[in-house]
């Protein structure tokens, strides 16, 4: 007798990830607001993207305070020299095009003109591509999360694009 593999149903599948991220992003929700502090808010930020998405190396940046610039925060084991890192939103790029229009970006060193502060982080992440989440309500961008992922992932996470918007709009 022949075992035949199980026959996946793409819509049935994709439903069990949408319930799955229902579900998630309700947890994070509560996750999120048990916190404390902003640093103990941001560092469980970062500790769920580790974990939800495998995001290893992240900074976070939050914008100053006249909207002028993102500015790179000391989270938890983040690397201390990333405190402080500033990406004026004025010098364009993909990080501040994606905090001024609330959307998800993906940057890749190939794809595109990569300004000289995300060639900067493609470095220290040792990086080909950067992931950009917005942590922003609808109305206005707190910050960015940003993390450095080999190109071979990009695919996996443009297929969670929704999850990953949803996840920033929590954190905000």
């Amino acid at each position: 007798a022949r075992s035949l593999a199980p026959v996946v149903d793409p819509v049935q599948e994709r439903l069990t990830e949408e319930v799955r991220n229902m579900a998630l992003g309700a947890e994070l929700g509560q996750s999120f607001a048990r916190q404390k502090s902003d640093a103990q808010l941001l560092d469980v930020v970062r500790q769920n993207a580790r974990i939800l998405f495998d995001l290893e190396d992240t900074i976070i940046l939050l914008m100053n305070g006249n909207d002028q610039a993102l500015v790179g925060v000391s989270v938890g084991e983040q690397r201390q020299r990333l405190a402080e890192f500033s990406i004026a939103l004025s010098g364009g790029g993909g990080i501040a095009e994606s905090a001024l229009k609330r959307r998800l970006a993906f940057l890749e060193r190939d794809r595109g003109l990569i300004s000289l502060p995300e060639e900067q982080l493609l470095r220290i992440f040792n990086a080909e591509c950067l992931v950009c989440v917005p942590i922003a309500s609808s109305s206005k961008c707190l910050g960015m999360l940003v993390g450095g992922v080999a190109a071979w992932r990009v695919a996996d996470l443009k297929r969670r694009e929704k999850f990953l918007q949803s996840f920033g709009a929590r954190a905000a």
